[in-house]
């Protein structure tokens, strides 16, 4: 299977599973990266700023996104054992969910 074929089917089925199409999740992504970069008032980049975790956090399928929910919940109670539990669980449903990965990273840190 070609390499463009194959990134085809994997687009395909990130959206089948729930996941946003990755070319509307980076044209959203690009420019609010662009728009940060301008920005001047806190008020904005604070906005901004938030707008961009959400895109990076919401990027997986459903199931991913509930598992890093799962997580993030678990982590601000302290249970880095559960956090982990549901970021492996993460990355089971959407291998390619780079915020799982970070996530998993920063419990595995501290």
């Amino acid at each position: 299977m070609s390499e463009t074929r194959f990134s085809s089917v994997i687009a395909l089925v990130r959206v089948l599973a729930g996941a946003e199409p990755i070319t509307r999740q980076h044209a959203a992504l690009s420019a609010a990266l662009s728009r940060l970069r301008l920005a001047t008032k806190p008020a904005e980049i604070e906005r901004l700023d938030r707008m961009i975790w959400r895109l990076w956090s919401g990027a997986g399928t459903r199931e991913a996104v509930a598992s890093l929910q799962r997580a993030l919940q678990a982590l601000s109670a302290d249970r880095f054992g559960a956090a982990l539990k549901a970021l492996d669980e993460a990355i089971g449903a959407d291998f390619a969910f780079a915020e799982a990965w970070n996530r998993r990273a920063t419990v595995y840190f501290l």
